[in-house]
């Protein structure tokens, strides 16, 4: 008797099989990649100037994009650091869950939309994933971040592309003398010449914030004069410039945030504090939070645009807003106070 050799096509688990196979070649290639998982997060456009801006509060803007940000992820929340790093946005959680997404970008160069949002729990080798506090973020090269807690003297590293979300000691030790009380490291960048700045929010030096050049053990505290009332929350380089987010909350005039500007060569004066540049002042009637993370990049005509982050503190009385500022190529009436 001739006896067929049975195929595939016999086969009576040919459908799971072929469903197999469709599914795994539709699925995104960068897709649960490593410890990254897939999490769904909702971007909606929305206004922050109602009507005219009668009070300047949009100066120093030359175009945006602003959107509310929300997930059924109970993990999504309290954001407090960004960077853009191999092309997509990381942030992270300051309760220790980094984030990333793909950008779109709309004519103009600005956001329109960001996919593919994944979720990574970052571990620590000292201290237990529930009680880190993760506040700023920093490239540090090709697949790698450095990342500051706010209560750490030592920064961290994370390499994303290995095989589990473990951050290391950078061997980059700050030279803050105090970071407690819920006021220490909370902005977080590069130098052109490879040097780590990290600015605290609560210590001072001289007669400014106090701000950390680190290149491994060694450290030296820089002076930063922030905006009356204000404190630092976040940093980016973008080239030889270094840009600073700062905060400012009170009971009557709500929410405040403003986008400065420095050289990096005022990094090298010995004489006074660092006095930025004052770029934007956002506040009421633009639609505010609490402002705490900034990422910068370029669009295609050389622009610089600063993408802004709130930190929701994970209460329903706040929201998570994304703007995304195209800076006006202008000096600001306010550059020292």
């Amino acid at each position: 008797m001739h006896h067929r050799e049975q195929t595939l096509a016999d086969s009576p688990h040919r459908a799971p099989v072929m469903l197999l196979v469709a599914a795994l070649l539709f699925i995104p290639a960068h897709a649960q990649a490593g410890f990254w998982a897939r999490i769904e997060v909702r971007l909606n456009a929305v206004d922050i100037v109602s009507g005219e801006d009668r009070h300047g509060a949009l100066a120093g803007v030359a175009d945006h994009r602003a959107f509310r940000l929300s997930s059924p992820d109970p993990r999504f929340g309290g954001l407090s650091g960004a960077v853009w790093l191999d092309g997509q946005l990381h942030v992270t959680s300051d309760r220790g869950t980094l984030f990333r997404a793909d950008p779109v970008f709309d004519d103009q160069g600005l956001l329109s939309d960001l996919r593919n949002w994944q979720a990574a729990e970052l571990r620590d080798p000292e201290i237990r994933h529930a009680h880190l506090d993760v506040e700023a973020l920093a490239g540090g090269g090709a697949q790698r971040l450095t990342i500051a807690l706010e209560d750490q003297r030592t920064l961290r590293v994370l390499d994303l592309a290995g095989s589990a979300a473990e951050m290391e000691l950078s061997g980059h030790v700050t030279g803050f003398r105090d970071l407690g009380g819920n006021e220490g490291i909370e902005g977080l960048c590069t130098s052109p010449n490879g040097d780590l700045l990290a600015f605290s929010e609560g210590e001072t030096h001289g007669d400014g914030r106090a701000v950390s050049r680190t290149s491994g053990e060694a450290s030296a505290l820089l002076s930063y004069r922030t905006a009356n009332g204000f404190a630092v929350t976040g940093a980016d380089r973008l080239g030889s410039t270094i840009f600073v987010l700062e905060r400012r909350f009170g009971i009557l005039a709500g929410w405040q945030a403003r986008v400065s500007r420095f050289p990096a060569t005022s990094l090298d004066v010995d004489v006074g504090p660092i006095v930025p540049e004052r770029l934007v002042h956002l506040h009421s009637p633009v639609r505010m939070d609490n402002f705490e993370a900034i990422a910068m990049r370029k669009t295609g005509d050389d622009r610089p645009v600063a993408t802004l982050l709130s930190d929701d503190n994970f209460s329903p009385l706040q929201e998570t807003l994304l703007l995304d500022l195209a800076l006006a190529d202008r000096q600001s009436p306010d550059r020292a106070e």
